[in-house]
């Protein structure tokens, strides 16, 4: 009788500890695809065709702190995300850029409770009447869990292989 029960007390703990880790894998998952999803939001938004220069709207998709750096050979540049918006337009009119596409080319994300870094390498095309450049480089995104928001982009920083030749140009 005692062994019994003890192999009951057992089994219900082993089913306890199963359905635990069922429902945090499938946390996990939930997570992993509204930050996907958000990803590539991000990407879509500042992408255009035709001469369409968007106008962002990064809220949907920014926490409203968010910041956005560039590091260079040279330096590291911080903006927020209005900056960053004022000054890729401004580059695309005085240039007369008629596309810009960019997009992950691969995605790892960790998570951390409330906070998820993911390492983005992407490419962007950039065209104008006279040419048009491929670039690659990498994102690295912090997202943070806002209550009652969800998953929100809290900064961005990158660097692309035009400063840095390590990174690959294909």
């Amino acid at each position: 009788m005692v062994k019994s029960l003890r192999m009951k007390t057992v089994l219900s703990f082993l089913l306890l500890l199963g359905i635990q880790c069922f429902s945090q894998t499938q946390h996990k998952k939930a997570n992993l695809a509204e930050i996907n999803e958000l990803t590539k939001k991000m990407y879509d938004i500042i992408s255009f065709d035709n001469g369409n220069i968007p106008t962002y709207d990064l809220s949907s998709i920014y926490h409203k702190e968010a910041v956005i750096g560039v590091v260079d050979t040279t330096q590291v540049s911080i903006f927020t995300a209005i900056e960053f918006e004022e000054g890729n337009n401004a580059y695309f009119k005085k240039h007369k850029i008629v596309s810009f596409k960019e997009r992950e080319l691969d995605g790892i994300t960790h998570f951390y409770g409330g906070v998820a870094v993911r390492y983005s390498p992407y490419e962007f095309n950039l065209k104008s009447a006279e040419r048009e450049v491929t670039i690659r480089g990498v994102n690295t995104i912090q997202y943070v869990k806002v209550p009652e928001l969800g998953w929100r982009v809290y900064s961005i920083f990158y660097s692309d292989n035009t400063s840095y030749p390590d990174l690959a140009k294909e």
